[in-house]
């Protein structure tokens, strides 16, 4: 039981950290369709940065 909870857990973790990441990635999007080329950069950074952070994640999750 305890391994399931555990599990139950990290999955509803894992959920709620894709969804951020999700709205992140829309906000960069929107920010990227701007005609200032500061607004693409940052969001190609922005992007970069939650990228990584996204994949850590998974890795901790296995």
């Amino acid at each position: 039981m305890s391994e399931w909870f555990s599990l139950l857990w990290d999955t509803i973790a894992i959920i709620c950290i894709t969804v951020i990441v999700m709205a992140v990635f829309i906000f960069a999007l929107v920010l990227a369709a701007e005609d200032a080329i500061w607004k693409r950069v940052v969001a190609w950074i922005i992007m970069a940065i939650f990228t990584i952070a996204f994949f850590n994640t998974f890795r901790w999750a296995i």
